[in-house]
């Protein structure tokens, strides 16, 4: 009998790195092209394992997947998928939460340089044939600088590491972490009101559930100084998009720049998400700061390990539930 192997998602030109691991006769290649249409869902009911990246995965999904043993995610947050109704029906989740921490790390703290040396608007008007510099003054030395950390974890560690290199002072708060386990990971530990207040650009890295959803909200924005840029680079739900662009079009803070959004891409009538795209204080980019092709490779082989595990009735290496292990 084989074993039906779904990825939910258009994004490889094959299957190599699994088959490499995954090396059994038996097992099968599928993508799905999604999980919400009627297409999909016919190939869903094959599924023994299904590999996401970004979809949806609910109770009503996992429901059309009778045999499904394990929701593979290729990434870290889990939260675009129904934990609970998972392990209900005795189905392990698993990630991979330590594929892209430098990726991630990097691209967070080369936003965080180019708002403060303002290299977007002087890339722009150069271009235009505006020799002149003056639309980003004042800019203030790096080592002047307070860059606050929002979750401490691998790559909010990783960024404060790379924020002092270039002489900031690091600032952290981390909810989950004591502040011995802070001041050991290199940077200070604060609150989360006095790092809003004192730093002048703001990196999130928490993961997103019911407790930080919109954490970064209108009373949050308004505890900030009128100068600090925002960086995103962990997930949309983190911001109220809609409180972020009142207060980047008030001046109540500087700017902004993510790699995140609340939807991915986002809608052509979605008029908060399109407005941040067209502001010019803000920076998008497109969801790409996990990606190097080391990263890619150490995602796909960490998952296509993980799934190996569980196909033969172990427990995964990164479970984000607990499930009894089975055989068949």
């Amino acid at each position: 009998m084989s074993t039906n192997i779904i990825f939910a998602f258009d994004g490889f030109p094959d299957y190599l790195i699994e088959t490499n691991i995954l090396s059994d006769p038996d097992i099968v290649f599928q993508w799905s092209h999604g999980v919400d249409s009627e297409e999909s869902r016919a190939v869903l009911r094959q599924a023994d394992v299904l590999v996401i990246a970004l979809q949806k995965i609910t109770a009503e999904v996992m429901d059309a997947m009778p045999n499904c043993r394990m929701i593979s995610r290729l990434g870290v947050g889990v939260d675009n998928i129904d934990i609970p109704a998972a392990t209900a029906r005795g189905i392990w989740v698993a990630n991979v939460p330590d594929y892209g921490v430098d990726e991630v790390a990097t691209h967070a703290i080369a936003l965080v340089l180019v708002q403060l040396r303002g290299l977007h608007t002087l890339i722009s008007t150069t271009r235009a044939g505006k020799f002149d510099g003056s639309a980003v003054r004042p800019i203030q030395r790096s080592t002047t600088q307070t860059l606050g950390v929002m979750g401490y974890g691998r790559i909010g560690r990783a960024l404060g590491h790379k924020g002092a290199g270039v002489g900031m002072r690091v600032i952290a708060y981390d909810p989950f972490l004591s502040d011995e386990q802070i001041r050991a990971a290199g940077a200070e530990p604060v609150s989360m009101d006095t790092l809003l207040r004192t730093s002048d650009f703001i990196s999130l890295h928490l993961p997103l559930d019911v407790h930080t959803r919109h954490v970064i909200n209108a009373r949050t924005l308004g505890l900030m100084k009128p100068s600090v840029y925002l960086v995103n680079t962990a997930r949309g739900g983190l911001v109220d998009e809609a409180a972020l662009l009142d207060a980047i079009r008030a001046g109540r803070i500087r700017g902004a720049a993510l790699d995140v959004l609340s939807s991915e891409p986002p809608a052509a009538d979605d008029a908060v998400l399109q407005a941040l795209l067209k502001e010019d204080r803000v920076l998008v980019t497109p969801h790409m700061a996990w990606y190097s092709e080391q990263a890619q490779v150490d995602m796909r082989s960490r998952a296509a390990e993980d799934v190996a595990r569980v196909l033969r009735g172990e427990r995964p290496r990164t479970p984000v539930n607990e499930v009894a292990a089975r055989t068949s």
